[in-house]
């Protein structure tokens, strides 16, 4: 499980250096039912002063960001597991070392998240200006008991306009389970005639702001994902299959949606404003390599546009960056006329040093009207050194029945190589045991565009034409990268009730 760390503070100033030292800021361990356990915490400062010590709970707003309140103060409450100091002097330049102290009850199961604010007591002003800096130490304790499990609940799935009248899918998802885990959506718009009009990767706030694909879920969690669809043209019934992903399952939801242009305004889509020759850039390249690339930008709508476009990380904090080896030489801002290009010019200086793997970048343009951003695309840089290694591993396979009784098959896979998949399609084919020739056979497509990173989840999808009886089955799974082989899997699995419900 991914470490989370949340320095907070109330007043942010450049040019002041903060005093206070607070170790460690995340803190996370699998305990049992009755144990008894120590937390330790480092707590320095470069001047003499008190800091005062508060137990609060971890909580998370619609948005997925996290919010801080207090522990009712009863007896079953998450408040008497713990036993610490309230105030601790600090003397300068000298650590205090304390010791938390955690007692689980017997009764305790499931994900537990708590904060530990350490908040300096006295407000010191610099310069006219009052800071105040508080430090949340994040808590996470998972108490194992038989019989638990990840579940989710579907609250809201809809179609609505934003303020512009234009279509937005939004859904409302429910961490339902007394476990914590990490969930992304996708989403398939198929049109009136049966094709995939737009894919879509639905956001919330907490995956915008980290640059992630995956929203952290706390127990009982409400968060809502969304995302503007930009490619439905015309009216009409449109049908959506939402791919979801929580910790290493996957489900696929369906649902139909008229859409009316007495509701949704239906304009061009928005894309044309920045439409590139390429949709990325992934060399090859070794130590001590230079190579200039030149990236081509078009306005292929209706009006002018005033464009930026501006180096940035692949991932916040992605560890294999290539932004120190890379220049961006032209105009960062500029003016784009409909039918007009313009180019940027990129070079890559691979040092001497540099290890055999992939690294990651990419350039965001964002297109402009009267000041008023209307459309950011990621293009997508990589660099590859040596071979670095190229895998996936099924994490599981799901079954169901869709709104109009189709036949759902899915399955999820997590990237566990070195290197990004650029272009993953899979097949697979379903076998009665012992036999040779497949009751189904097709082709998967993967519930999302664009790269999946090294560590990054992806759910490969299929409709099955007819109907699985009740009974087991072998399945062989074969995913490409293109025309690269990655994996692949075979497992068994049962239809039970010929309900479509599958156990792997």
């Amino acid at each position: 499980m991914t470490r989370f760390i949340f320095i907070i503070s109330l007043v942010l100033c450049a040019s002041v250096a903060f005093s206070l030292e607070v170790q460690p800021l995340a803190f996370e361990k699998e305990v049992s039912p009755g144990e008894k356990i120590l937390i330790p915490l480092k707590i320095s400062s470069e001047v003499d002063q008190k800091v005062s010590l508060t137990l609060l709970k971890y909580t998370q707003r619609e948005d997925g960001k996290h919010e801080f309140v207090e522990y009712e103060d009863s007896r079953d409450s998450v408040l008497n597991w713990f036993a610490f100091p309230e105030e601790v002097f600090l003397r300068a330049y000298y650590s205090a070392n304390i010791s938390v102290e955690v007692k689980v009850p017997y009764t305790a199961r499931g994900t537990y998240v708590s904060v530990i604010m350490v908040e300096p007591e006295e407000e010191g002003a610099v310069t006219g200006i009052t800071i105040k800096v508080r430090f949340a130490v994040l808590i996470v304790l998972r108490v194992s008991a038989p019989g638990l499990r990840q579940t989710y609940e579907i609250e809201d799935f809809d179609i609505i306009p934003d303020e512009n009248k234009e279509p937005v899918l939004t859904v409302k998802f429910h961490n339902n389970s007394p476990l914590d885990y990490f969930a992304s959506l996708d989403a398939a718009i198929r049109g009136p005639d049966g094709r995939t009009v737009e894919k879509v990767h639905l956001e919330t706030g907490q995956s915008s702001s980290r640059g992630i694909t995956q929203t952290w879920l706390v127990p009982d969690a409400r968060v809502v994902f969304s995302e503007k669809i930009s490619k439905i043209l015309s009216t009409g019934k449109y049908k959506v299959h939402l791919y979801v992903n929580y910790g290493d399952r996957q489900r696929i939801v369906t649902k139909s949606f008229q859409i009316d242009r007495e509701q949704f305004s239906l304009p061009e889509p928005k894309e044309l404003y920045l439409l590139f020759e390429r949709p990325d850039i992934s060399l090859h390249l070794k130590p001590r390599s230079v190579k200039t690339e030149l990236v081509s930008v078009t306005n292929k709508g209706k009006e002018p546009v005033d464009v930026s476009v501006a180096l940035s990380e692949i991932r916040i904090n992605y560890e294999n960056s290539l932004l120190s080896w890379t220049t961006l030489r032209g105009k960062e801002e500029f003016s784009l006329s409909p039918g007009k290009s313009s180019k940027t010019v990129l070079t890559f200086k691979v040092p001497a040093d540099a290890q055999e793997g992939a690294y990651y970048g990419k350039l965001v343009y964002t297109a402009s009207k009267d000041a008023t951003p209307i459309i950011s695309r990621d293009f997508l840089l990589s660099l590859i050194i040596g071979e670095p290694t190229i895998s996936a591993t099924l994490l599981s396979i799901d079954i169901e029945r869709g709104e109009d009784q189709e036949i759902l098959f899915s399955a999820l896979l997590e990237n566990n190589g070195e290197v990004h998949l650029a272009n993953i399609k899979g097949t697979y084919e379903i076998f009665n045991p012992g036999e040779i020739v497949p009751v189904f056979s097709g082709e998967l497509e993967p519930s999302r565009e664009g790269w999946i990173l090294p560590e990054e989840k992806v759910i490969m999808a299929a409709i099955l034409e007819g109907t699985l009886e009740e009974g087991n089955y072998i399945l062989v799974l074969k995913v490409y990268d293109g025309e690269n082989f990655v994996m692949q899997a075979n497992t068994g699995f049962e239809i039970k009730n010929n309900t479509g419900d599958e156990s792997q």
